[in-house]
């Protein structure tokens, strides 16, 4: 789970693709993510949300709307187990010592 105080949003993320979100903590809202792999982390990336999982998956939205697919430089089954982020760098970590980053949350480098 991660929070924004600045956009007053949580989101919650899970197992077979399934992400909620909610600006009060008590009504939680469910949100397409277009996959079932399990989802393992999300993060805030300035005002866009970025949620990582099995088999290499990466999501973006830019707030409570649309998830997309983001886009790893070379596929990988490495599920992506932790996400994190600066004002300028998100990381992502997961199996066999794999680490990404991407400056936008989008685009993903080994």
């Amino acid at each position: 789970m991660a929070f924004s105080p600045a956009l007053g949003l949580a989101v919650q993320v899970a197992e077979r693709g399934q992400i909620y979100t909610s600006y009060d903590l008590n009504l939680w809202v469910p949100r397409a993510s277009g996959t079932t792999d399990d989802l393992r982390a999300v993060t805030f990336f300035n005002g866009r949300v970025v949620v990582t999982g099995a088999a290499g998956r990466v999501l973006y939205a830019d707030g409570a709307g649309e998830f997309q697919p983001g886009v790893l430089a070379a596929p990988t089954t490495d599920w992506l187990e932790s996400v994190t982020a600066s004002a300028t760098l998100a990381v992502a970590v997961g199996d066999s010592g794999a680490i990404y980053t991407s400056t936008n949350g989008v685009h993903w480098k080994r």
